[in-house]
């Protein structure tokens, strides 16, 4: 009997805390706690506290740089393989490329980025055939093969002319004195010297 009366009892006053105001579990609680995250959220003195307070960790915590850095790159790494983000993150990236070569200080530093890494490549063992192969392939190609051919060829004879010898690029563009005029193609032959050496074609 006594333990049926206790029963009833305990079951009267739960049953009259739910129904009581402000005594249903966790509803206000929660309630004060979204708004708190949300006025954080839109408050610009803690947000800035909170970028200051995760540098310093970063500064002076290892294990926690560790793990913030780490979780940095698992965050781009995401951003590629997203199907919706990846494109974003290759414009993005074409963007900085633009801006690097748009800068005369930090193209001219990119560009000896780029040399330092093909004579790495060079210098590697597993690389330096893919490198010989692109090389080929590009004097393969006629108008790189024709440009060469005449640097080539200008530069094996300049060594033994004299300085004041004009190579034929230059000699090409410069106009004929003043009183003076340029003599017909058949006559510039017989005009040229022992050991002129023509213009390369």
């Amino acid at each position: 009997m006594k333990r049926k009366l206790f029963t009833g009892v305990i079951a009267t006053v739960l049953a009259a805390a739910l129904v009581l105001p402000g005594c249903t579990p966790a509803k206000k609680p929660e309630s004060v706690t979204e708004a708190t995250i949300r006025d954080l959220a839109n408050d610009v003195p803690v947000q800035r506290a909170f970028i200051d307070g995760r540098w310093a960790a970063i500064q002076n915590d290892a294990d926690f740089r560790k793990a913030a850095l780490q979780e940095n790159i698992n965050e781009k790494r995401k951003m590629f393989e997203e199907k919706d983000i990846r494109p974003q993150m290759l414009e993005l990236n074409l963007d900085m490329m633009e801006k690097t070569l748009a800068d005369p200080k930090q193209k001219k530093r990119l560009m000896e980025v780029q040399m330092d890494l093909l004579e790495a490549a060079a210098k590697d063992p597993k690389l330096r055939p893919r490198l010989v192969a692109m090389i080929k392939d590009l004097l393969g190609e006629q108008v790189v093969k024709s440009e060469i051919q005449k640097i080539t060829r200008w530069g094996a004879v300049s060594s033994r002319l004299p300085k004041a010898v004009t190579p034929p690029s230059a000699k090409q563009q410069q106009p004929p004195q003043a009183g003076t005029e340029a003599a017909p193609p058949e006559q510039q032959g017989a005009q040229q010297g022992p050991g002129t050496i023509p213009p390369a074609p």
